[in-house]
């Protein structure tokens, strides 16, 4: 029977797996790093399958535990993450994982698999554990159970603590190329060759963002309507900047993550905005907004541009580390280069209200 790996790419890296899956020469802790959505989860989740796979070539993909599996309904894996916590009538997302979910992993781990061959804990957030959890987690990594395997995933191995990943079996998955992603979506979508196009190169090599924008709509319009908003704001004067920066802090004040990815649709547009200023339009991702990225290319300089992609990943780490939320968004749109007075835009007005 043929192996059964569903993730696309990486092929050497499945390879691999594969001969430590039939050696039996596995890791007990792997950290699978790389870029949010380029499918370290997928990876996590088939890598538990085959470690608890009934068949003879693992993974199979069709055996009772390796379909339980990737269902998400087999007792014996178990998704340690940053949780949702409700704060009056709202929810929210936690930022990171505590020390009481390490300890609720270490009490399940200590118990023998109920159903498969050996338990598998997959934390995704590994950056994003809180200092008094990793080290928790620690004597699990250093003591680990014989049936117990653990699977850390992180999109910022920087933030990973040092002892944490000294103990774990290091897996890199890079951006996939375009070409691939493109193939992937006329594959299993029934998207026109323009949206193909333009989805594969907004992914930046990753498989699961295009996927989901695929299928879900709302994350093109909501991008569509965050580059609107930039392009209005470069005419823009600073008071109608400060009362967007306002806007967008009260917004993001519970989800800075929702900062975040304002950020990065905003540096790839910036970096194609450099694309075409340099004369390097056919490698922009952007393509639906093409003629606007020329018409503004000619208003700035390469200079200006660089800088403030600069300035864009520095306002980044500063709100990764809990800087104050509306001052670090008030300076980066100061600092944003302007293409001229200009009127005062409605997008910016409505963020007022």
């Amino acid at each position: 029977m043929a192996m059964a790996w569903h993730l696309l790419g990486h092929p050497e890296l499945l390879e691999s797996l594969t001969r430590g899956i039939s050696a039996r020469t596995l890791s007990h802790a792997y950290l699978l790093v790389g870029p949010p959505d380029v499918g370290k989860r997928s990876l996590a989740v088939e890598l538990a399958a085959a470690l608890n796979c009934q068949s003879e070539e693992k993974p199979c993909g069709t055996c009772t535990s390796c379909r339980r599996i990737l269902q998400g309904k087999h007792p014996d894996i178990h998704i340690v993450e940053p949780r949702r916590e409700a704060t009056g009538a709202e929810e929210r997302v936690s930022r990171e994982i505590v020390i009481d979910q390490i300890r609720e992993l270490q009490r399940l781990a200590a118990l023998q698999p109920f159903e498969g061959y050996c338990r598998a804990f997959i934390i995704d957030g590994a950056d994003r554990m809180r200092v008094e959890a990793a080290n928790c987690l620690l004597k699990t990594l250093e003591e680990p159970a014989e049936s117990v395997v653990l699977l850390l995933l992180a999109a910022r191995e920087d933030l990973v603590l040092p002892t944490v990943k000294s103990r774990c079996q290091r897996i890199e998955l890079k951006p996939l190329p375009t070409s691939l992603i493109a193939s992937a979506l006329r594959d299993s979508t029934a998207l026109t060759e323009d949206e193909v196009d333009l989805l594969s190169r907004l992914a930046n090599g990753r498989l699961g963002w295009a996927m989901r924008a695929a299928k879900d709509t709302s994350v093109l319009a909501d991008r569509a309507e965050l580059l609107q908003q930039l392009e209005e704001l470069l005419a823009s004067g600073i008071p109608e900047r400060l009362s967007f920066a306002a806007s967008m802090e009260k917004r993001f004040s519970k989800n800075r993550q929702g900062a975040i990815d304002l950020l990065d649709h905003w540096a790839g547009w910036w970096r194609d905005l450099l694309l075409t200023r340099a004369g390097c339009s056919d490698l922009v991702a952007n393509v639906d907004r093409a003629a606007n990225l020329a018409e503004l290319a000619a208003k700035v300089d390469l200079g200006q541009v660089h800088g403030f992609l600069k300035r864009l990943e520095l306002t980044t780490t500063q709100i990764e580390h809990n800087v104050n939320l509306r001052l670090a968004l008030e300076t980066l749109l100061i600092e944003m280069p302007s293409t001229g007075t200009g009127a005062r835009s409605a997008v910016v007005a409505k963020g007022e209200s």
